[in-house]
């Protein structure tokens, strides 16, 4: 093209366009040199950025992981150093149970030794129980042995709606449900006993009255030995009518008796019950006595004579009541029984058999505890604290006065009234497994078992010839039957069985219970399967049919007399039981607890005792030590699995330490209970239950199993340790090669990049030189127009 085109300069143009290129390349090395990078965006080289970015994610991952070893470290040498100063304090409980072995010691040095022993116990529970990490508890004991998994499912299922929401709550009622039937079962147990002991004490008879007559002599006498007041006056009634309450026992209405009563028996003679008059008046006086007892009859009324008192007294009169209340609890146990049922249908249908499922292995009480534990609606939380100063003081007090004593006293209190309940539990259950066995004995239910049995096979029965052959096989059916029913074998023996005698108008299929249990034979069977049944449960004093059913009716004699006994005893173990909490509760209303205290219940001082309340700020039950269960690791760049690849487990099934500080945990309670000590409490020597070479001898080797299972844990700790160091100068070599190679994909060369840079300058300067120039070429056309 000419250059004296004035509109169009296209050397300007290539100029410009190539300014443009150098400025770019200008741009990019000035770029990577200040940067220090070859790639700074993904259009510098797309792929080595994708390849830079991923080695990055594992630099980074390493480092990471690198800390997160030295973290762990840093644990493990704080929970080895919590197990060095429990081995020293083993080694000395070692050498002091080693010398309290020695028989030159006497029983009192023995004490003190073991007082000493008791004190290096506790801290070494305290120890336990409190030691810490990044605000963390390292070995406290769980509040839940189950899987997250596992509670989930549960807590799904337990959901309103849900297949577990209605058997557990029948599971739930079935403890209250049962004490309710079972108090209502011991009020009428009780209530006969009463009236019976009354009724016999005072009969509706001439010589009963003579009885209450000699009573109130000597309650009318022993108040006016002791009366300093007129005879006759209100005050002496007042004295007397109290007196009456107390002898008689009256808890209802007080017993009122007017001057005039009272004064018919001043002096003692008017008190023979001779004549009518005097009788009547005596008559008057006991039914007085009788209302206000608070007897009431099997319809629940009021008994306000003698003669309603000798009715309630029969030995039949309450029978009906005591079936009703034994039926109730029957049925709350069939209840809490199909409950249960449909848990473990639940839990099966769940895992289904695979054993890596969470629920596998569960139970019915798993289950509960699942529900019960912390988190779930409603639960309360195991364990707990109270405020540090209050605990102290409880604590204190429990070690420095009475108050020991009296905890004491409400332990064996407690054990007693629940070996009484135990008692009453257990009488109740042999009744209502008696009760049940009598419903299944009766003879509308054994005919209808043996109608059904021989009814079944009745075809091949009737073509047998022979009427001893088909008695044969009538009898292995009948007994087939009731082994089936009962587990127990029957003992059918029929010796002959006629075609009428199976399936006659009167006969075994088609008869009445009357007609069956007339076939011959048939009677005598049922009477011996009888007694075999009955016999078969086991129950002392019921050992035939006899034993428990009167006409037809559930009748049990000895169990009626066992429960009277055993409800007797629970009475009164329940008595000395709130008269050692009453105790208890008279020293609390009488101290001065530390300000801001709240309110303080025996419960409360019970829990600080037995350690379910510790001082705030402790690691409690909910506070799970980390090394308890499965703990891991990550010493990895990756998402490995827990317990895989970069997931190193250390504690949990698969760990280094394993489970072994569960051992320890519990040996941690075993020393307690041997030296006798309880949670929390600092033993006196006196109490100790170390006193002799045997006891002591076979202390230290609980001690030297005790120091053994740290040894353990504490070598455990050690290797890990040990582990880690390697994998961190692991990680850390991994991560500088890689660094390395990174560093190669996306770090500049310097040089290479300086080079660039000087090219582009002086590339810069021609190009700007050239569009000078040619911006100065139209002006040649000027020249032409001269």
């Amino acid at each position: 093209m000419s250059n004296t085109v004035v509109r169009t300069n296209v050397m300007a143009m290539n100029s410009h366009r190539n300014l443009g290129l150098v400025a770019n390349q200008q741009a990019r090395a000035s770029r990577n040199l200040s940067s220090g990078f070859r790639i700074n965006s993904a259009a510098d080289d797309a792929a080595g950025l994708a390849i830079s970015e991923g080695m990055r994610s594992q630099i980074r991952g390493m480092n990471q992981a690198s800390r997160n070893a030295q973290d762990g470290i840093s644990l493990i040498q704080t929970a080895e150093g919590y197990m060095q100063t429990i081995t020293e304090l083993a080694q000395r409980m070692r050498v002091l149970s080693v010398q309290a072995s020695n028989d030159s010691n006497s029983p009192e040095q023995r004490a003190f030794i073991a007082g000493e022993m008791g004190q290096l116990q506790a801290e070494i529970e305290r120890i336990w129980d409190t030691a810490t990490f990044n605000g963390q508890a390292i070995f406290a004991s769980p509040d839940s042995e189950f899987s997250a998994a596992a509670i989930a499912l549960v807590r799904a299922a337990a959901d309103t709606g849900g297949p577990l929401a209605a058997p557990l709550n029948t599971l739930a009622n079935q403890e209250a449900a049962t004490a309710t039937a079972t108090n209502v079962l011991v009020n009428i147990m009780q209530n006969r006993a009463d009236i019976q002991a009354f009724n016999t004490a005072f009969p509706n008879t001439a010589a009963g009255l003579t009885n209450f007559a000699a009573s109130l002599r000597d309650v009318v006498e022993g108040v006016n030995a002791g009366f300093t007041g007129e005879i006759g006056s209100a005050a002496h009634n007042t004295a007397i009518n109290n007196a009456i309450n107390s002898h008689f026992g009256i808890t209802g209405s007080a017993l009122n008796m007017t001057a005039a009563q009272i004064g018919a028996f001043v002096g003692g003679a008017e008190l023979d019950a001779g004549t009518v008059g005097q009788a009547g008046a005596l008559g008057n006086i006991l039914d007085s006595v009788i209302a206000s007892k608070g007897f009431t009859n099997s319809a629940g009324a009021l008994i306000t004579n003698r003669a309603d008192l000798a009715t309630a007294a029969g030995a039949t009169h309450f029978d009906t009541n005591i079936t009703e209340a034994t039926n109730a609890i029957t049925t709350i146990s069939a209840n809490a029984s199909a409950a249960r049922n449909t848990i473990e249908n639940w839990i099966a249908t769940q895992h289904g058999g695979d054993e890596d499922h969470a629920l596998y292995g569960k139970t019915v009480e798993d289950v509960q505890a699942i529900m019960a534990g912390p988190g779930a609606p409603g639960a309360g939380v195991a364990g707990g604290t109270m405020n540090p100063a209050l605990h102290s003081f409880i604590n204190n007090a429990i070690n420095n006065t009475a108050l020991g004593s009296l905890l004491n006293t409400v332990d064996t209190a407690t054990n007693a009234a629940a070996v009484a309940q135990a008692a009453v539990d257990g009488v109740i259950a042999d009744t209502v497994a008696a009760s049940a066995l009598h419903a299944q004995l009766t003879d509308a239910a054994l005919t209808t078992l043996i109608r059904d049995a021989v009814g079944a096979i009745q075809t091949e029965l009737l073509a047998i010839s022979s009427d001893a052959e088909r008695a044969a096989a009538a009898n292995t059916a009948i007994n087939n039957a009731l082994q089936a029913q009962f587990g127990v074998a029957g003992n059918f023996a029929l010796a002959t069985l006629t075609p009428d005698q199976v399936l006659g108008a009167t006969g075994l299929v088609n008869g009445t219970a009357a007609n069956i249990l007339a076939v011959t034979g048939v009677q005598g069977a049922v009477d011996a399967f009888r007694n075999t049944a009955v016999a078969n449960l086991g129950i002392t004093g019921v050992t035939t049919w006899a034993n428990i059913d009167d006409t037809g009716t559930f009748d049990a004699p000895a169990l009626e007399a066992a429960l009277d006994a055993a409800v007797g005893n629970l009475v009164t173990a329940q008595t000395n039981l709130a008269t050692a909490r009453g105790a208890v509760q008279t020293w609390i209303d009488a101290q001065d607890f530390p300000a801001g205290s709240p309110p303080v219940t025996v419960d409360d001082i019970l829990g600080v005792r037995d350690g379910t309340l510790g001082p705030a700020g402790q690691a409690t039950e909910n506070n799970v030590g980390i090394l308890r269960g499965n703990f891991f690791l990550q010493v990895g760049p990756d998402g490995s699995p827990a317990g895989n690849g970069h997931s190193l487990q250390v504690a949990g099934e698969g760990g280094q330490i394993g489970t072994v500080i569960e051992d320890v945990s519990s040996k941690v309670e075993v020393l307690r209970n041997e030296l006798g000590g309880s949670r929390g409490e600092f033993l006196v020597g006196s109490q100790a239950e170390l006193t002799n070479h045997e006891t002591f001898a076979a202390f230290t080797n609980t001690v030297d199993a005790f120091i053994g299972d740290v040894n353990a844990m504490r070598a455990g700790l050690g290797a890990i340790e040990n582990r880690l160091e390697f994998t961190i100068e692991n990680l850390d070599i991994a991560a500088e090669n890689l660094s390395a190679a990174e560093s190669r994909v996306r770090d500049a060369d310097m040089a290479q990049e300086m080079m660039r840079l000087t090219q582009a300058n002086v590339l810069q300067q021609a190009a700007t030189a050239m569009l000078a120039q040619a911006n100065q070429a139209p002006q040649n056309v000027l020249q032409l127009l001269g």
